[in-house]
């Protein structure tokens, strides 16, 4: 059908960069877009793990203590922050990003999604 809405999935894998974080200890990354993959030039492996955050090797290392003190602010309470920083992809690319995050609590987990 014409006006037939895309599945929620394909629509989070077409938009550049989505991914959602676990804010609970250890903060991490819980889901990624084949689309954030694609820009670091990474699998998706490579960026989800279960006991540290697999975003953070890829941030620029002067832009890391301010990516983790935002993460912080947003696990403290719900909340919506914009976000700016470099990323270092794979092929030594360096990209400007200007997150949207916004932090909720789920199911008794604190989690963001950003875009």
């Amino acid at each position: 059908m014409k006006n037939q809405p895309i599945a929620p999935i394909d629509a989070l894998n077409r938009l550049g960069g989505f991914h959602q974080y676990c804010l609970d200890e250890p903060v991490r990354l819980c889901y990624v877009s084949r689309s954030l993959c694609q820009m670091l030039g990474v699998s998706e492996s490579a960026l989800l793990s279960e006991a540290s955050d697999g975003y953070l090797p890829f941030l620029h290392p002067e832009d890391r203590e301010e990516y983790e003190s935002s993460l912080r602010q947003l696990s403290q309470t719900p909340q919506t922050k914009t976000i700016q920083y470099r990323l270092v992809c794979r092929d030594g690319r360096v990209l400007l990003v200007l997150d949207t995050v916004t932090s909720y609590v789920l199911d008794g987990r604190r989690m963001a999604d950003s875009i």
